[in-house]
């Protein structure tokens, strides 16, 4: 058997990132129409788009291995090719599923659609007691733990519980985080607080530095 050739993988590289790109594109482009056929918003926000192109990377891989399988100089079985759609099938229901992940802000409330969740979850402006603009702690895989750089909204309701975009892994910057407590504000009458520097939500309290 020849070993495929530096100008083979190559191409198999190349034909693996263009379906990774159209694939995530795709996805991308349904989770903005999911959300924006599902109601009426003032705000939406949505997963990064860079999670699109890590979703269906397996399914990509699936794919080239099927219909072009240059690396290793062969065509596949039968079987194999059946393996590999059954692999592409189950890998694509992680995408599937993360299609329907955003949140819109109405005039008069917050609804959430959650990955795995069968309906959608209602969050009235009546039921909110805090609006809040504060940093938060991350916990990054790349070995970064510490307070973030730049504010996000967490909001309080009557009930105890709390909701922020960071907790729900949706997008939002501080800009667009300001915008939406002004948004909720202007509809709810509750003002708008900035919490202090030093005050960072999430944070542990084994790193917490003693007054």
């Amino acid at each position: 058997m020849r070993r495929p050739t530096a100008k083979q993988n190559l191409k198999s590289l190349a034909f693996l990132l263009l379906v990774d790109l159209v694939l995530g594109s795709l996805f991308w482009i349904g989770n903005y129409a999911y959300s924006i056929a599902h109601g009426s918003a003032e705000i939406i926000l949505r997963p990064l788009p860079f999670y699109w192109y890590v979703d269906v990377l397996f399914v990509a891989v699936m794919l080239g291995s099927t219909f072009y399988d240059r690396a290793a100089s062969r065509r596949l079985s039968v079987w194999q090719r059946r393996i590999n759609v059954w692999l592409m099938c189950l890998f694509a229901i992680l995408p599937l599923m993360h299609v329907r992940k955003h949140a819109r802000f109405s005039a008069s409330a917050l609804v959430e659609q959650r990955m795995f969740a069968l309906g959608e979850d209602t969050h009235r402006y009546a039921d909110m007691t805090d609006i809040m603009l504060a940093r938060y702690w991350i916990l990054s895989a790349r070995g970064y733990n510490g307070p973030s750089s730049e504010r996000s909204i967490f909001i309080r309701f009557n009930d105890g519980t709390q909701w922020s975009p960071t907790d729900s892994e949706l997008h939002a910057g501080e800009v667009l985080s300001t915008e939406i407590a002004r948004l909720i504000s202007d509809h709810t009458r509750l003002p708008v607080q900035y919490l202090r520097p030093d005050i960072v939500i999430g944070q542990p309290r084994a790193t917490r530095r003693r007054e």
